[in-house]
């Protein structure tokens, strides 16, 4: 048979076509889209089983591992951005979105983040030798199950895993928070999917109580969705958010001006180096939405 052959490998429905007809809505607005097309259905079979590397028919490139330093402070980026009053979305503005709700009866005042006592110690990063990476062979499905049922109002409810993990595949950490007040009342969501399907393998949210900062937020959904891909045993991971600010503080690009945020900067670098592979990178808002909402029904969901 003659004519083109167009294969997805990573779209909305990977496979391989025969007009572009087919193709362009599976990938267009599709992040991270790979597709391609050959005069074979060999070739195109070829590209879905090896991947795109730079000659069109080897593996996937291995991205390289990203080594996160400690960011001291005083350290400033190319351009000299700091944390003063910024929060992603202007200076000193709320990152609520703006929804009509029923009032919710008041939240206990939790200035400091839940996930962090108050008074902790500074935490200096392990070295990456210090962690060991999970096992290549999966656990039992049970073994790893991490769904958890009503708890306390300030527990993290995680729904998933939705199938099995496997340590040589690439993860993908999408995380968010919000504010309704800046501060006011606080929840993060983090969302785990295989990045080369796409699929939700885990969810998570968590409520943060009536006192959290946009930031905070932020920074507390980065360290719980980390924590989550870690106790599932995912090694490789690239981890992905909408807050510019965490995303150079944890590369160590931009200072940490705010003292209450260096605990929690640390907190993050710290469960990045238990990745073999790690990469964070920063994204628009429209590319979050999945957290996005998993972070306002954290607070929407508290009291229910």
């Amino acid at each position: 048979m003659s004519g083109k052959y167009y294969a997805v490998r990573v779209g909305r429905r990977p496979g391989i076509y025969t007009s572009w007809e087919q193709v362009k809505p599976l990938v267009d607005g599709f992040l991270g889209a790979k597709h391609k097309s050959f005069k074979s259905r060999m070739a195109a079979e070829e590209f879905l089983q090896l991947g795109d590397g730079p000659s069109g028919g080897g593996p996937m490139p291995v991205l390289p591992t990203m080594v996160v330093q400690p960011g001291p402070a005083g350290c400033r980026g190319r351009g000299g951005y700091d944390d003063g009053g910024y929060d992603d979305h202007g200076y000193g503005g709320s990152r609520s979105r703006s929804r009509s709700r029923s009032r919710s009866p008041p939240a206990p005042v939790q200035r400091v983040n839940p996930y962090l006592p108050q008074g902790m110690p500074s935490m200096q990063p392990a070295p990456r030798a210090a962690y060991r990476p999970a096992p290549p062979a999966p656990a039992p499905a049970a073994a790893r199950h991490m769904s958890t049922a009503r708890g306390g109002r300030f527990d993290p409810v995680v729904e998933g895993p939705q199938e099995q993990i496997y340590s040589s595949v690439r993860y993908q950490l999408e995380f968010d928070g919000a504010s309704r007040g800046n501060p006011g009342l606080g929840g993060c969501g983090a969302v785990l999917r295989r990045q080369d399907t796409s699929s939700v393998v885990c969810t998570l949210r968590k409520f943060m109580g009536g006192q959290s900062t946009n930031n905070e937020a932020e920074y507390t959904a980065l360290i719980e969705g980390l924590k989550m891909a870690r106790r599932l045993g995912v090694t490789r991971l690239l981890a992905q958010g909408d807050s510019k600010l965490v995303v150079q503080q944890v590369l160590g690009n931009w200072r940490v001006n705010k003292e209450h945020l260096q605990p929690l900067r640390e907190a993050a670098v710290a469960e990045s180096l238990g990745f073999a592979e790690f990469s964070i990178q920063h994204v628009r808002r429209e590319w979050n939405a999945a957290a996005d909402k998993l972070s306002n029904d954290a607070i929407d969901l508290a009291y229910r």
